[in-house]
């Protein structure tokens, strides 16, 4: 995906980023055609995470919820092939 990267938001009313769901106050990478918006952290977020065990794979909608804060929510996910490991993006590392 290749968007352009905006030093603010485009008009004048909120935007967030449809990765996180936090509001973006700065620069945002954002599509002009769908609205879709994204932190310069989540636009560049890797696509699988490998720590030699487990190999999580970045999802844009899981329905579980998160294994670290236990919450469902709209943000992006790692999750497993095999659906038993599930972490929001924000909570990889904690």
């Amino acid at each position: 995906m290749q968007l352009p990267i905006f030093t603010r938001p485009p008009g004048n009313s909120m935007c967030y980023c449809n990765a996180c769901g936090k509001d973006v106050l700065s620069f945002v990478y954002h599509c002009r055609l769908c609205g879709f918006d994204l932190h310069p952290c989540c636009y560049n977020l890797p696509h699988m995470l490998d720590d030699d065990d487990v190999k999580l794979y970045l999802h844009k909608k899981v329905s579980s919820a998160c294994h670290q804060c236990g919450r469902k929510g709209p943000s992006w996910s790692y999750r497993s092939a095999c659906k038993k490991h599930l972490l929001h993006d924000g909570d990889v590392g904690r």
